[in-house]
């Protein structure tokens, strides 16, 4: 008997069960045949159920293998970020901003300015914003003293303190990155 799959072989026992009600058949062969019928059929089961338990192992392996993949990316990540940061606090200490060598050229690079703020109080008001956790029915009169954490208009204070004026708490701050080519 050829190897049967699994639905088929399922289909062999409805037609094995259709013998069996028939008066003319032999009493031992159709039992026999469905003897081997429930072995072909275990045997395809276990087979199957063998193969889900290996590609369970195989997706552990896998999993097990992401997760050291990941920890190592964070860590050349966190090298990256110490070895920048080497670089942005020796380099002007050498008097180095930029080194050109046959294969490579690193150099340091301005950020763009940014609003540092340094007194949270003293930034004018008019420069705030606020987050309320409320509910609706929450909102009447004591809404300034719910605020939970302030926020600061940034972009507004940055134009101000380029334009040459000065904003109480805030200064702009322009640092450095490495760049490497």
């Amino acid at each position: 008997m050829t190897a049967l799959r699994l639905w088929e072989l399922a289909s062999s026992y409805d037609t094995l069960r259709a013998l069996a009600d028939m008066p003319d058949a032999e009493p031992g062969e159709w039992e026999q045949a469905l003897a081997d019928l429930q072995e072909e059929g275990a045997a395809k089961v276990t087979n199957i159920g063998l193969v889900i338990q290996e590609l369970r192992q195989e997706q552990a392996i896998i999993t097990d293998e992401i997760n050291r993949l990941k920890a190592r990316a964070e860590s050349r990540i966190k090298g990256i970020g110490r070895l920048n940061h080497y670089l942005v606090t020796h380099m002007p200490a050498l008097g180095l901003t930029k080194v050109n060598a046959p294969r490579i050229t690193v150099y340091l690079q301005a950020n763009p300015p940014s609003v540092a703020i340094t007194d949270p109080e003293a930034v004018p008001v008019a420069f705030r914003h606020g987050t309320l956790p409320l509910d609706y029915e929450e909102w009447p009169d004591e809404l300034r003293e719910k605020v939970q954490t302030w926020g600061y208009d940034k972009r507004a204070i940055l134009d101000v303190l380029k334009g040459g004026l000065a904003v109480p708490g805030a200064r702009i701050e322009q640092g450095q990155h490495v760049r490497v080519r």
